[in-house]
Parts: C-alpha cells; structure tokens; sequence
C-alpha cells in the first residue's frame, strides 16, 4: 500500500451507495450504521472525491490515509485501481439488457483481458427503479430518477475497475415499461405482482422496434473491433428483448457487423437457475441458420475479482446472495475442472427468429397448440368469453387488444384475484366487466359454487405455473363452460403466432 510507485498509478474510488451522517456511514436508506468510523478515517473519507489519487491522499494524510483506505476497501465502500492502463487495446463492445448483466456473465473475462481489451459496457434498458429494497414493506425506494443514477454510478465503477467505458441507451427496463412514473407505496402495494409479471411477459413489436434502434445508433457510434450481446437466457424479457433485436439487427443491417467478431455470452444466474434452457436457444439458434462456435474462458484466477465486481451492484443484491449462482455457472461452463464463462462466436446469423421457440417456456407453449388452436375456433363468434385470473396478466392492455383481434364482437367477463384486480379495473370498458374476488382458495370455492349456477360461456383460466392442479379441479364444477387453463397469456398468444404476427 504504502510503495509509493503503486501509490502514484494507483487512485481511490468510493462506492456511490453510502452517505456518512456524523461518524457513521449508511447503505441508500438503511437506518442502520453499515460502519462507524475514527475521527481520523472521516477526514479521509471526506476527502475522497469522484476518483481519488492515493498517493495524494498519502501525502495528506500521512498517519492515516493509509489505514484507513485498507479499512475501506476490506469493508466494500471503497475500490482501488490502476490511474492508467495500456493505449491501443482491443475495443470490445458488451451490449446487457440492465447494469449488472455484464459484470455477472462476463466480468472474470472482462478482469483478465483489461491490460489487452478496452471495453465498453452498454445497458440498454438503464431506466430502473429496481432496488434491493423493492419488497420491502413500508419502506419504497422507487424513484425513477435517483435509482437510474445509483444504477449508471454502479456500472461505471465497475468499468472503472477495469479501464473501461460505461454507456446507457436510456430506454425503460420491463417493469417500467408496465407504468413509467415514479410509483407511490400504495399504487405499488395494488400493482407490484402485475408490474412483476410484466418483467416475464413476452414483448411487443414496437418494444422490438425500439430497441432495435437503439442498439443500431450504439454499434454505428462505435469503433469497435468485438460485440458480445447476450443469449437471452432466463425468463426476463428484456433479455429476450436484446437477443432478438441484435440478431434482427444483424439480419436487416449486415454492413454494420462487417469485420467485427460477433459473440453471444452465457447469462447469469439464468444459466444455473433454469438448466439446459442455454443448451436449448443453442440448439434452437442453430436450427434457424446460425453458426455458433463456443469460445470458453477459464476464470479460475479471476473468480474472487469478479465477485469484487459483481459485489459493487450491491443496490440490486448482496454478493452473499449471488455466490452460488455465479460459481454454479462457472462449473456449468468449466473446461477440464476449471470454473469458466462462455461465449458463442456467430459467424453466421439465423436466418430468422421465432419468439415462440426461443422462449424460457418454449416447450409448455408448443404442447399448448393443439388445444389453444381448437378452444379459439369453436369461439371465435362467441358473445362473451369469460377471464378467470388467479395472478395479474402483466401487460393487460396489450392482451385485452389482441383478444378484441382474435374475438370481434365478444365481451368479457373477468373475475380477477386482488393482485390482478387494479391492473384490470384500469382497462374496463363497454365490452370489459371486472369482478373482483377475494382472496384465497376459499374465495375462489365461493365462485366456483356461483359459476356453476351462471349460463354457460367459454372461459380462459389463467393459473401460473404451481396451480394448475388446483385450476383443473376448480374447472371441474362448471363442465359445459370450456374452460382451456394456462400458466400465462403468454401461452396462449405465443401458440397462435401466425395470427397474432
């Protein structure tokens, strides 16, 4: 620490979530003391600007700086790094759906190749107002604005680390897109399951529009010589949302990517939280018309600096939290015992991309074909079709619109649990009537005694993934009401493609 040629290439950088209230610092808007400081370790602290030289502070503070930056950076409120790194690297453009993506699926072979790659991290969807405190009762922290901020601060430390650049597209990540406001505590306590399963819900054609154009000015602006994008692995859309409007890009705009090495990066934690779905978007890819060849990278002398990089994302999670997810994929991409991250040189684009079969669901969607086919032509005259939801759709207008498509004429009857009910209140209409039931299997007993007795009418149940047991049995009590029950809209729309293109 105290080598005073490391302390000269060497500048100090704070962390940008703790704020110092008298001798204690505070994590964001914890009332808790994350660490209480000396008198001595203040000053230091006060000094730290946005990137500090050490060898300043050393002369400064000539008894303590030096303690107290060891103390600072083993407590995770402060990092260090080199002042300067070598000119004339490799540019190398990594492209992730949010901050945080990158660094998670990449950041071992990001820290192994800084002295040789200069890289820029773009997030796409960098309007957020996603924090650790999301859940927490009483206690919202959803600015739009200031969370964007702490998400950008984050990215850019973490760039820093490894003498790179950060960016943001500025569009609005999947949860915003569901209502773009700074959300209250009781709009949130009313429409957080709905605004959550929109961030799973498959996206629209002017959201792949959108984000298409952003991505195209992005790699237009750049000179860079390497693009890594993501597989789109997990169940999040924004995910696919990158994925697809790369490869459309790709497709539409082939002189953009001439001469540049393309690659698509394994994402974590998806690859260890949903198994063999990375296998399946390969194989998928593969099938379209693309040509992928793996490119694997050993990080076993770089796993602990990617934690420490990983860990500076600490408004989205605890690093305790993340471990072994990141070490899981590690293994799952390991190459002869030694944990790795992964890549898929694209030398050949697919031909064309189908939502349907890459989607995290691809296999549930396609058993659903028959019967969602067969349900939708017995009704397509039908007077009124009845919703049942026992969770929020997510993206309700957009449904409701393609139901209109698919159903001219037909109105609906919508009996929604209380997590559903605000997000479809909002969209009654003359052809639109919502009953709210209360909560519980008792609640939907009560119903069920009362549809029994209602005129039969073709009826949609959507149940999510772990009840659908429970769907089947429920729908049992009113036989002559054909009821087709699925996890998601998702499900129903993405098995009609060719009708909904």
């Amino acid at each position: 620490m105290t080598n005073q040629a490391v302390a000269m290439d060497t500048v100090v950088l704070r962390r940008p979530h703790f704020h110092l209230l008298d001798s204690s610092l505070y994590f964001l808007i914890s009332k808790r003391p994350y660490a209480d400081l000396t008198a001595s370790e203040v000053q230091v602290w006060n000094a730290l600007r946005e990137e500090t030289p050490l060898a300043e502070l050393l002369e400064h503070f000539p008894g303590a700086a030096a303690d107290a930056i060891n103390r600072f950076v083993a407590c995770g409120i402060c990092e260090l790094t080199c002042a300067h790194f070598p000119t004339g690297r490799r540019r190398v453009l990594v492209i992730e759906p949010h901050s945080d993506d990158a660094v998670l699926s990449v950041g071992g072979a990001m820290w192994l190749r800084r002295d040789d790659c200069e890289f820029t991290v773009a997030t796409v969807g960098s309007r957020s107002n996603f924090t650790s405190y999301y859940y927490s009762p009483g206690r919202p922290y959803l600015d739009v604005e200031e969370v964007s901020a702490l998400r950008r601060a984050e990215g850019q430390l973490a760039m820093r680390r490894v003498g790179g650049q950060y960016r943001v597209l500025g569009l609005s990540e999947a949860a915003l897109r569901y209502k773009d406001a700074n959300w209250s505590a009781e709009w949130f306590r009313e429409h957080g399951l709905a605004a959550r399963v929109g961030t799973s819900r498959s996206y629209s054609s002017d959201e792949l529009r959108d984000w298409t154009s952003a991505i195209e000015l992005l790699i237009s602006e750049s000179a860079c010589e390497e693009i890594w994008a993501p597989l789109g692995v997990g169940p999040h859309c924004d995910h696919q949302l990158t994925r697809d409007a790369f490869l459309n890009l790709m497709r539409s705009n082939a002189s953009l990517f001439a001469h540049r090495t393309i690659c698509l990066y394994q994402e974590v934690p998806y690859a260890a939280r949903y198994p063999g779905y990375t296998e399946t978007l390969v194989r998928e890819l593969a099938q379209a018309g693309a040509s992928l060849v793996p490119v694997r990278i050993s990080i076993q002398d770089a796993m602990e600096e990617k934690m420490r990089s990983v860990s500076i994302y600490g408004s989205q999670f605890k690093i305790s939290a993340m471990r072994a997810d990141v070490e899981e994929c590690a293994q799952l991409a390991a190459e002869a015992g030694c944990p790795a991250e992964v890549l898929w040189r694209l030398e050949r684009a697919p031909a064309k991309t189908e939502p349907a079969t890459l989607h995290v669901h691809a296999a549930k969607i396609k058993s659903a074909v028959p019967a969602v086919t067969k349900w939708v032509q017995r009704h397509r005259s039908a007077k009124r079709i009845r919703l049942l939801l026992l969770l929020p759709l997510g993206r309700g207008g957009r449904d409701i619109a393609d139901l209109r498509q698919l159903f001219p004429g037909t109105a609906y009857q919508v009996y929604a649990a209380p997590s559903a009910a605000a997000e479809m209140r909002a969209l009654e209409a003359p052809d639109v009537h919502v009953h709210q039931t209360g909560a519980g299997p008792a609640a939907w007993g009560r119903l069920a005694l009362k549809l029994m007795c209602s005129r039969p009418c073709p009826t949609l149940l959507i149940a999510g993934e772990k009840r659908q047991s429970a769907a089947r049995k429920l729908a049992l009590l009113w036989p002559l009401s054909d009821t087709l029950i699925l996890s998601s809209m998702d499900q129903f729309l993405l098995a009609l493609p060719s009708r909904l293109a």
